[in-house]
């Protein structure tokens, strides 16, 4: 059928030919540039998956093609280990990725291995947590919640402990001087190690402390990070806005005392 005729043909006739889609190629990041792989000891499972990613972008359907990419893609103390090893050696003919594969794992794949811990691990940390000074800033907030999930992650993962476990103990982790301060904010139904807060909402209870619009803070704690309310009676004290009964200003957030704290509430039987 020639193009005239086709061009006749009413729309309904005209045949459907389907367009092949093209495929953008990406060549391979060149080495120690920003996306490039740079493979330095850990995770190197992620790093070879990394680099047949990268093969085929750019087009590289033959895995083999893409042994000397190790050598390339690695820091220099890991390019001293494997440039000579024959099976990944870029001057070496008729290597596979699947032998050079088996190399990079026997030198490197110990540190993919899940970390090990223990719950009693994990109670112990808490317990050490629980005994140190009130937060200063959102930042040791942020620093306790790293080395939390650090230990408390993988448990979580093998079953070694449960949901309601793990936020049971980022809360005994709290240190104890703040502790019935933080138990005030939280609902009464979630006070119970069968039910406790969830994680995410106790640090929205922490950080709240911090934030300059929360009702949580008192004004005087604000301007003088006294724990007691200010008689109105003035004084030379060093407080801009001083009152006798604050002699001076610390730079802190006021320090909460434990001795308010009610009698052994769910949350608050912890590790002695």
């Amino acid at each position: 059928m020639s193009s005239n005729s086709i061009s006749n043909l009413p729309p309904s006739s005209i045949p459907f030919i389907p367009l092949s889609p093209m495929r953008l190629l990406i060549p391979m990041p060149i080495p120690r540039t920003p996306g490039a792989p740079n493979f330095d000891e850990r995770g190197v499972r992620a790093s070879l998956d990394c680099i047949l990613q990268h093969g085929s972008n750019a087009g590289i359907t033959n895995a083999d093609e893409l042994v000397s990419f190790l050598v390339y893609y690695s820091s220099d103390r890991v390019r001293e280990v494997i440039q000579y090893i024959p099976e990944i050696d870029p001057d070496e003919p008729n290597r596979s990725w699947s032998a050079a594969r088996e190399q990079m794992l026997l030198l490197y794949g110990l540190s993919d291995e899940e970390r090990r811990a223990s719950e009693r691990y994990l109670i112990e940390f808490c317990r050490e947590q629980s005994a140190k000074s009130p937060y200063r800033s959102k930042l040791e907030i942020q620093q306790y919640l790293h080395d939390f999930q650090y230990i408390a992650a993988p448990l979580l993962k093998q079953q070694e402990i449960t949901v309601a476990q793990r936020d049971f103990y980022f809360v005994s982790g709290i240190p104890t001087s703040i502790k019935q301060w933080f138990i005030d904010r939280v609902p009464e139904s979630q006070r119970t190690r069968s039910n406790p807060i969830p994680l995410a909402d106790t640090l929205g209870i922490l950080y709240g402390y911090f934030d300059l619009d929360t009702l949580f803070p008192d004004l005087w704690n604000d301007i003088c990070g006294s724990s007691e309310p200010p008689t109105p009676t003035p004084t030379s004290s060093s407080c801009p806005l001083s009152v006798k009964s604050i002699p001076s200003c610390p730079p802190s957030h006021p320090t909460f005392s434990a001795s308010t704290r009610l009698d052994n509430p769910p949350l608050l039987r912890q590790f002695q």
